[in-house]
């Protein structure tokens, strides 16, 4: 009696871990996909606010042909003195889940970026993550909310010349991966011009990371995604100020 019940336990217990691995199979292989959007900065606010009367000309953002590339070696990613992660609200939450459910209905395949990988519990790549929009645009739009905050006005390119300073760049790296957890890495060229000057192109590296996780969501991968560019917000805004002789 007890040797059957012994054998009905290890039949359950094998049961339940084969079904737990076609899950999680299914699910990996399923893929992410991530819409790349803000909706409010995500810079502290500060008084006096130090961009007040500054005008910004954002002109753009490139991105490199991989962004799921290998991270930059022997350089460590930067953190802001004082960093703290400002999360969405729950209301911008469930509009972002929303926002990202319709677009990933409508997106065309080809403007699908693929952005990171999903792993098994061995570590092997199943599949992979997509970010539903550019990149691109949506870095200078986080960095357009964060510097209006601040006091900024800022300008598109065609008013170029009205701008104390112009700012722009190339996403060398925005990948999210995951192995029992997840990480993101972010690898900005950040190109800044102030009015009468030269360009000076600086190379900023932050990472995120999210807790132990298994089969992480597509939040989950935004809110690492979103760390690494918080972290480079921070620190674009001080190069900013630097720049400008504010710093």
């Amino acid at each position: 009696m007890i040797t059957n019940n012994r054998s009905r336990v290890r039949e359950a217990l094998l049961f339940s871990a084969v079904f737990l691995a076609l899950a999680l199979s299914s699910c990996a292989t399923s893929g992410r996909y991530v819409l790349l959007k803000e909706y409010g900065a995500s810079v502290p606010s500060r008084d006096p606010r130090p961009l007040e009367g500054v005008t910004i000309c954002i002109k753009g953002f490139d991105t490199a042909p991989q962004l799921n590339g290998t991270p930059p070696e022997g350089k460590d990613p930067l953190v802001p003195r004082s960093f703290s992660y400002l999360p969405m609200t729950d209301a911008q939450t469930q509009k972002w889940s929303d926002e990202a459910d319709k677009a990933k209905d409508s997106a065309p395949k080809s403007d699908l970026r693929e952005i990171g990988n999903l792993r098994n519990g061995y570590g092997m790549v199943l599949s992979h993550i997509w970010a539903l929009n550019d990149p691109g645009a949506w870095l200078a739009d986080t960095l357009r909310k964060d510097w209006e905050s601040l006091g900024a006005t800022v300008v598109d390119p065609a008013n170029a010349n009205q701008a104390d300073i112009v700012v722009g760049g190339k996403i060398q790296l925005c990948k999210v991966d995951m192995y029992m957890g997840i990480w993101s890495d972010f690898v900005v060229d950040l190109a800044l011009q102030p009015k009468g000057g030269e360009e000076a192109v600086s190379t900023i590296y932050t990472k995120g990371t999210v807790d132990l996780t298994w089969v992480g969501s597509n939040e989950d991968f935004f809110t690492s995604i979103r760390q690494s560019r918080q972290k480079f917000s921070w620190l674009a805004t001080d190069k900013l100020l630097a720049a400008l002789g504010k710093q």
